[in-house]
């Protein structure tokens, strides 16, 4: 109950040091581990991604401090793009992405270089660099940057499917293997509706020319951001099945993928014992969950 509480009053302080929120909400589950003889707790962490906000370096300070203090008996899953993942791959082509400021940029590194057990679950690289700049410029020419000429559809499809084909190995149980088998065929729905399949010899300039207009372009856009979010989804409730020998794990990460990562991990067998109060419905709209932190 002691460890229970110290939980609960890191989330209280850590929401309640903004109204707007970063880390804007907290999710407790647990589950008796039979072989270990003790409760694992799950704690989720909800990221605004919003790297702009003076409350960043308060909540980025507060939490490496506190998992620097637990890590004994600690292991952290975070999405972020700007360090390395488990995979070795932080790059696309010649592109890297150094996207610091917010809670999650960096956090991978500067927790592994303190010995703290950390997953970054993180694999859309290619997708950051090369749709990044036209999203941002969504008036500009397409082929005005130099990733959406260099990378092609194809970088964003394997991107993809390496993940598939590594979610198609997981052995997590009956219940959450067909829920993952579920998603992978809607991804795999999606991925044809945006044609990616087709066109994996086209740039993203060529493939933004040939299948959007003016109009419609951001919405594409933004699809192709999105489309396989439930992958990580997926990768972040592995993460957490497979870390039974670590008695607390903090998945830090969208508060869209905290919610539904919840939501599959109550089918194998956890319970949701806390979750603080939400201020502000904010990242939970994917449309406004474009990849970069």
């Amino acid at each position: 109950m002691k460890k229970l509480r110290w939980i609960i009053m890191l989330g209280m302080c850590m929401t309640s040091l903004s109204c707007l929120a970063y880390i804007y909400q907290i999710h407790v589950l647990r589950r008796w581990d039979k072989k270990h003889n003790y409760y694992q707790y799950v704690i989720g962490l909800s990221d605004f991604h919003d790297k702009s906000h003076a409350i960043n370096k308060q909540h980025r300070y507060y939490l490496e401090r506190r998992l620097l203090d637990y890590q004994r008996s600690t292991k952290v899953i975070v999405e972020d793009l700007s360090s390395t993942n488990n995979n070795g791959r932080r790059t696309c082509g010649r592109y890297t992405i150094n996207s610091r400021g917010g809670v999650l940029g960096g956090l991978a590194s500067v927790l592994k270089r303190s010995g703290v057990d950390v997953e970054n679950i993180e694999y859309r690289y290619c997708r950051v660099v090369s749709l990044g700049p036209l999203i941002n410029n969504i008036h500009a020419r397409v082929d005005s940057f130099p990733s959406s000429n260099t990378l092609y559809i194809d970088a964003l499809y394997r991107e993809v499917m390496r993940e598939i084909d590594s979610i198609r190995s997981y052995a997590d149980g009956r219940v959450l293997n067909s829920r993952y088998k579920r998603t992978i065929s809607g991804v795999m729905r999606a991925l044809r509706r945006l044609r990616l399949d087709r066109y994996q010899k086209m740039s993203i300039a060529e493939y933004c020319i040939k299948c959007t207009k003016s109009s419609n372009r951001l919405d594409v856009l933004q699809r192709l951001c999105t489309f396989d979010s439930d992958l990580l989804d997926v990768k972040l409730v592995h993460s957490v099945i497979v870390a039974q020998n670590r008695r607390h794990v903090f998945a830090i990460a969208g508060g869209t993928h905290i919610k539904h990562a919840c939501t599959l991990l109550k089918h194998a067998g956890y319970k949701m014992v806390f979750v603080s109060k939400l201020a502000s419905q904010c990242e939970y709209d994917l449309s406004k969950c474009l990849g970069s932190h």
